[in-house]
């Protein structure tokens, strides 16, 4: 990027997440500790842009397919770990004092 002048832009980072069921899925408790050590390294990074959790919610309980556990948030609306995660991770990279509810 440097050699095309491209230097000053950030590189942003989409649709990072781990599926808490289905196959492939981690602990809750993982899924949480993914997220604070993500948001924490990619800070560290001079040319990271925005990093993008994959999704909010979970689309569905349907355990056949993982892309229906990425969220922070379970399909009834209910928090997971990664909520608090996510929330203490954006409060920290714009210098707020989080404001847990």
């Amino acid at each position: 990027m440097v050699a095309n002048g491209d230097g000053a832009k950030k590189i942003w980072a989409t649709e990072f997440g781990a599926p808490t069921k289905g196959p492939g899925a981690v602990s809750e408790a993982t899924q949480a500790a993914m997220i604070s050590r993500a948001y924490a390294l990619y800070r560290s990074y001079a040319w990271g842009g925005p990093l993008f959790f994959y999704q909010g919610r979970d689309l569905s309980t349907v355990t056949s397919t993982r892309e229906n556990f990425f969220g922070f948030l379970r399909h009834d609306f209910s928090r997971k770990p990664s909520y608090t995660a996510y929330q203490q991770a954006v409060s920290t990279a714009l210098g707020l004092k989080p404001q847990l509810a």
